[in-house]
């Protein structure tokens, strides 16, 4: 049985648990934290608009790859359910029994496969594996919000109404927004687009993952020049598409560009939630430095005059430096210096100085790596 097999059932947390909990995880995270020693873990934001950080250390970055293909695929995949709603609700028997909710319960199941693999095969930080269902559930929820923009086309075929079709509401019980399409031309263009909205999705995670990869390589890559790229193919396919399928205006160059700019705002907005940064993230290179001040050291010293003439000194030394001297006379006199004469013998105490404080202070510095920004996170120590 497969480990993602064994977890059915579990939560996306739960299973990662016992999961790291395993004889094998176990032996990966002891090997891990073996190379952790010798390594500083560095992280470097991604170039804005993408939020994220990328990490110099193999093991986050080949964890985070896989967290980002199953990214893409989860996208393309509740993209194709939706396409395959709309489908039924044309009228397409094909698609007569099809349960869209299903649908999106299937597609966030393989998404969180994918993530307890990672975990089990790689040993993924308890960052990642508390981010993936946050992003797991916004796909979902953005999806549904803005199906709109797909399934734009609420018109009517040459003008005339087709009562509980033209212009119905393709879920109107549900939470999915959008318009049945008026024709089958129409139907296919959307779909279509959702298709190639996928494919997109995918080259720009691709692009952040290879960003990643050449920071842990130590190497300079081109982000955007991969984003533009990812564009542009896009932009070839909007060709074909309008030369297959007569698209409703709503979906014509301009719309079906505008629907590829918003899916890439919301891919760079969350993009954190795959390719998380620690906890307390710095824009420069600022070395830390940790300070301890030992407790103070207290001298005590308790001068006694009393008759006919006693002088009692008790020290007791801690750590570093307070003094504190007490006098006390008992009779006849008190005085930080004190003189008592008997018959013809003079005895001269001469005590310290009332108060003297002195501190000590030992300082530790550490400094850590050097590489646009440089985080020593526990979270992403297993």
């Amino acid at each position: 049985m497969s480990r993602s097999a064994a977890c059915r059932g579990l939560s996306l947390s739960v299973c990662a648990l016992v999961l790291l909990a395993s004889p094998f995880t176990a032996e990966a995270r002891r090997h891990h934290r073996r190379a952790a020693r010798t390594q500083v873990i560095q992280f470097a934001p991604f170039p804005s608009p993408v939020t994220g950080c990328r990490s110099n250390r193999q093991r986050v970055l080949d964890c985070e790859e896989e967290a980002a293909k199953a990214a893409g695929k989860l996208i393309s995949r509740v993209l194709l359910c939706h396409a395959k709603q709309a489908s039924r609700a044309f009228g397409d028997e094909e698609f007569a029994s099809f349960d869209e909710e299903k649908c999106e319960r299937k597609a966030t199941r393989k998404f969180d496969d994918a993530i307890v693999e990672a975990v089990s095969e790689i040993g993924c930080s308890p960052k990642v594996v508390a981010l993936a269902p946050q992003f797991r559930d916004l796909v979902v929820e953005k999806a549904d919000a803005r199906n709109v923009d797909l399934y734009c086309d609420g018109s009517s075929v040459d003008g005339a109404l087709l009562g509980s079709v033209g212009g119905a509401l393709i879920d109107p019980a549900g939470d999915d927004t959008g318009f049945v399409p008026p024709s089958a031309q129409s139907l296919g263009c959307s779909n279509e687009v959702g298709d190639e909205l996928g494919d997109f999705a995918r080259d720009i995670f691709r692009c952040h993952a290879k960003a990643a990869d050449a920071y842990e390589d130590g190497e300079s890559y081109d982000l955007d020049a991969c984003r533009r790229h990812a564009r542009e193919h896009y932009r070839a396919e909007i060709d074909e598409t309008t030369a297959q399928f007569k698209c409703p205006s709503c979906l014509d160059v301009t719309g079906q560009l505008a629907v590829a700019d918003t899916l890439l705002s919301f891919i760079d907005q969350n993009n954190q939630l795959i390719f998380p940064c620690p906890s307390t993230p710095s824009s420069t290179t600022t070395p830390t430095s940790t300070t301890t001040t030992q407790a103070p050291t207290t001298t005590t010293t308790t001068s006694t005059t009393g008759a006919p003439s006693t002088t009692t000194t008790t020290s007791t030394t801690g750590a570093p430096s307070t003094t504190t001297t007490t006098s006390t006379t008992g009779a006849p006199s008190t005085s930080t210096s004190t003189t008592t004469t008997h018959a013809s013998t003079t005895t001269t105490t001469t005590a310290p100085p009332s108060t003297t404080s002195t501190t000590t202070t030992s300082t530790t510095t550490t400094t850590q790596g050097s590489v646009h920004a440089a985080f020593l996170d526990p979270s992403l120590l297993l």
